[in-house]
């Protein structure tokens, strides 16, 4: 997998939104590690993976899984 950069990672967040506005549900994302410097320090152009903690853990791994595929 190649490094995602700053716009598609946004892009993955915005459709996790969207999907959980849909099904009117609510989420919290704690991001860490390369996420965190590639969105919000901007020191490194990309990352291969999102650090995260989530909650609600099942609606959350239904959406994550989905877009994966």
């Amino acid at each position: 997998m190649d490094a995602m950069n700053k716009n598609e990672m946004l892009s993955y967040l915005e459709e996790i939104n969207a999907r959980l506005a849909a099904v009117d549900a609510e989420s919290e994302i704690v991001l860490a590690g390369g996420a965190v410097v590639v969105l919000v320090h901007e020191e490194r152009d990309g990352t291969k993976d999102f650090d995260v903690i989530y909650k609600p853990k099942d609606i959350m791994k239904e959406i994550i899984n989905d877009i994966a595929e």
